[in-house]
C-alpha cells in the first residue's frame, strides 16, 4: 500500500503530534507500505523534498496558514504521485482541508486522527480565537470522513457527544512512547549534576512545566501560584520548557512570550523562575524530566498529554489537572488538581515538595516495550480496495 501523510508539520519540526507520526509512518515503513508525507517547510533551510528512514517527504508551503493552496498546487504539478496512492491520512488542523479535497478527487478511502476538541475550551478562550478554532472545527467534523481515530476515548467521547457520529466511524488509538527510552535508568546522576549545575539550580527544588503558553495550558494560573510556594520552599525554581525567544517564533506567540514575561516581572517572580526554549530532542528533555522534583500539568483541557504520560515512565511524581483524558492516561496516585484553583495547586505543590524522596507517590512505567501502531496499519487495510 502506498499511504499519503498531509499535515501541517513534520520532522525535525518535533511536538508532541510531530511525535506521533514520526512514530506512525516509521511503523508503516517496517510493514512493507510505501509513505509519502506532504508538509510545510516552515523552516527555510530545509530540504523541499528528502527521504528520511525510507519515508519520502515534500516540503510545500512556509506554515499551516498557506497549506490549502500550496498542496493544490503541489497536486497540479504532482498528479502521478497522486495517482499511485491507496489512502490519505491526515490531522487536525488546516492540512485537513486539502487532504479531504485530495481525496474526493481521487476517490480515495480518507482518514483522520483528532487529539482535542477545542469546542470544550469556548468558555476560556478569547472570543475571536474561540470563534475561529471552534468554527474550523466544526467544518472538519462536518466533513464526510472515511474514518476517525482519536488519541483517548475521553475526546472519542466528545466528538459522539457535540458531533453525533456513529461508534462505527471513531477508533480510539493511544499515542504510545518507548519505555526502554524513557526510563531513568539511561541517565546518570553524572548527567544530572552537570545540568543543574549548568543553570545553577544544585541544591534547588525543581518543578518542572512543558508545554504551550497561554490559558489553555494554564501557565499564567501557575506563575500567580508561586507566591505560596515560595513562603514555605524558597529554594523552589520553577523551569519553564516553552517558547521564550520572540524572533523565533510567529506573531502570536511574542504577544504570549512578552505577556508571560511581564507576569514574571510584575510579581518579582525572575528569581524563582528558569524559562528556556523548548529542547532539541528527546534525550534533553528527558534528562530535565529526570532531574526534576515534580512535574506540573496544569492544563484546562487535555485529548492525551505525551508530556505526562513521558513523565510518568520516568517515575516522576506529577501535579496534574483533574480534567480532559489525563485522569484516562495516568495512574491514579498522582496529584489531581482542579484547574484555575491557585490556591490548591499551590498546596499541591507545597505537599510534594515536603515529602521525602522515598514518599513520593512515583508511579513505575509499564514493562519495556516497542512501540506498535498496528491499529493505524488495520484501518488502512480495511478500506483498502
Amino acid at each position: 500500500m502506498h499511504i499519503l501523510f498531509l499535515l501541517d508539520y513534520f520532522p525535525p519540526y518535533i511536538w508532541w503530534i510531530e511525535t506521533l507520526f514520526d512514530d506512525v509512518t516509521d511503523f508503516c515503513i517496517k510493514k512493507w507500505y510505501t509513505v509519502t508525507v506532504l508538509t510545510s517547510r516552515h523552516d527555510a533551510s530545509l530540504s523541499a523534498i528528502e527521504k528520511r528512514k525510507w519515508v519520502h517527504i515534500y516540503r510545500t508551503w512556509n506554515n499551516r496558514f498557506t497549506i490549502l493552496w500550496k498542496a493544490l498546487q503541489f497536486w497540479i504539478t504532482h498528479r502521478s504521485l497522486f495517482q499511485s496512492i491507496d489512502h490519505i491520512h491526515t490531522s487536525t488542523f488546516t492540512a485537513a482541508i486539502p487532504a479531504w479535497i485530495l481525496s474526493k478527487l481521487y476517490k480515495k478511502p480518507c482518514t483522520i486522527t483528532i487529539h482535542e476538541i477545542y469546542d470544550t475550551l469556548r468558555y476560556h478562550l478569547k472570543w475571536k480565537k474561540a470563534i475561529l478554532y471552534i468554527r474550523f472545527e466544526k467544518l472538519i467534523l462536518g466533513l464526510s470522513w472515511t474514518h476517525i481515530v482519536t488519541v483517548s476515548n475521553y475526546t472519542k467521547s466528545m466528538i459522539q457527544k457535540l458531533y453525533h457520529l456513529s461508534d462505527q466511524s471513531l477508533s480510539v488509538v493511544y499515542n504510545q512512547i518507548d519505555n526502554s527510552f524513557w526510563s531513568r535508568n539511561a541517565i546518570s546522576d553524572k548527567e544530572i549534576q552537570i545540568l543543574k549545575k549548568q543553570y545553577n539550580l544544585i541544591d534547588k527544588k525543581i518543578g518542572l512545566f512543558v508545554g504551550r503558553l497561554g490559558y489553555e495550558k494554564w501557565l499564567p494560573y501557575l506563575i500567580e501560584s508561586l507566591h505560596d510556594v515560595i513562603e514555605t520552599h524558597n529554594n523552589f525554581t520553577l523551569v519553564i520548557i516553552a517558547p521564550r525567544t520572540p524572533h523565533l517564533y510567529a506573531k502570536h506567540i511574542q504577544q504570549q512570550i512578552k505577556t508571560t514575561k511581564d507576569q514574571i516581572t510584575n510579581n518579582n517572580l525572575n528569581k524563582y523562575i528558569l524559562w528556556i526554549d523548548p529542547v532539541q530532542n528527546d534525550t534533553e528533555l528527558k534528562l530535565w524530566m529526570i532531574a526534576s522534583d515534580i512535574g506540573i500539568i496544569p492544563s484546562m483541557s487535555e485529548g492525551f498529554c505525551y508530556t505526562a504520560v513521558q513523565m510518568q515512565a520516568l517515575w516522576l511524581p506529577l501535579i496534574v489537572s483533574n480534567v480532559g483524558a489525563l485522569p484516562e492516561v495516568l495512574s491514579n496516585k498522582h496529584s489531581f488538581v482542579w484547574y484555575g484553583k491557585i490556591k490548591e495547586l499551590s498546596k499541591a505543590i507545597q505537599s510534594n515538595l515536603s515529602m521525602s524522596k522515598d514518599n513520593k507517590n512515583i508511579t513505575t512505567s509499564s514493562e519495556s516495550k516497542n512501540i506498535n501502531y498496528q491499529q493505524y496499519c488495520d484501518i488502512f487495510e480495511n478500506y483498502h480496495k
